[in-house]
């Protein structure tokens, strides 16, 4: 089995046209765009510094997409996708429809954000709650009421659910955690998926805007999301 190295600034297109044998598309040393259509076999794709355009195979792909706004599709198979570890080293990702949730099914790796992290809950927090539900080295569901995840759509919006007293989050002084909204009304498959770092504007202990940075936009509707679709390891 094979390795194809890709670099330089130049757009590059690789297809499944590279044969079965390829099993490592390393591109993270490429600065110029990435376009890349695995083959069946399972293949680990790395892109790179700029927004990439990748799309797995027919197997069990392993993707990272780098920074950079990329467009990820794994395609057939149980997937899983490589996020970085901070928002501004991923980039703002949009994730194909074939994406999905459930037992068996596609994975999110969140370890270099969050290692050693876990699910708060299957059951996702309603936005306009009043718990304060503390999801500090957690990945927590927050449930808007509509298809177009009006109520979490934005980076600030997620802030003023997180910060003060008698809202739906809290997160504890200096601490990390991922809030992935979408509408659990319905069977919607709409998703935003952020990372929180409470540190990120160098003031503890009051989560800002600029502490929460969006990271992924999913076709996943998040009852579907259960824990065996997160590694933090």
């Amino acid at each position: 089995m094979a390795t194809l190295t890709v670099t330089g600034a130049g757009a590059t297109t690789i297809t499944n046209a590279v044969g079965t044998t390829v099993t490592k598309i390393d591109g993270s040393a490429a600065t110029g765009k990435l376009t890349v259509v695995a083959s069946a076999t399972a293949t680990t794709i790395l892109g790179g510094t700029t927004g990439d355009d990748i799309t797995g195979g027919g197997a069990a792909d392993i993707i990272t997409g780098g920074a950079g706004a990329d467009i990820l599709a794994g395609a057939a198979g149980a997937d899983t996708y490589v996020f970085a570890s901070t928002g501004a080293l991923n980039g703002a990702d949009v994730f194909g429809a074939n994406i999905v949730g459930g037992a068996g099914a596609d994975k999110l790796n969140f370890a270099a954000f969050l290692p050693g992290g876990s699910l708060l809950s299957a059951t996702a927090t309603e936005f306009n709650g009043t718990a304060d539900t503390n999801f500090a080295n957690s990945v927590v569901f927050l449930a808007s009421t509509d298809a177009a995840v009006a109520e979490v759509d934005t980076a600030a919006e997620v802030a003023a659910l997180i910060q003060g007293a008698g809202n739906a989050l809290s997160l504890t002084s200096g601490g990390k955690g991922i809030v992935i909204g979408g509408d659990n009304s319905t069977a919607t498959p709409n998703a935003k998926i952020y990372f929180v770092n409470d540190a990120l504007d160098g003031v503890n202990g009051n989560v800002s805007t600029a502490d929460v940075v969006i990271v992924g936009t999913a076709t996943l509707d998040i009852d579907t999301l259960l824990a065996a679709n997160f590694l933090f390891a």
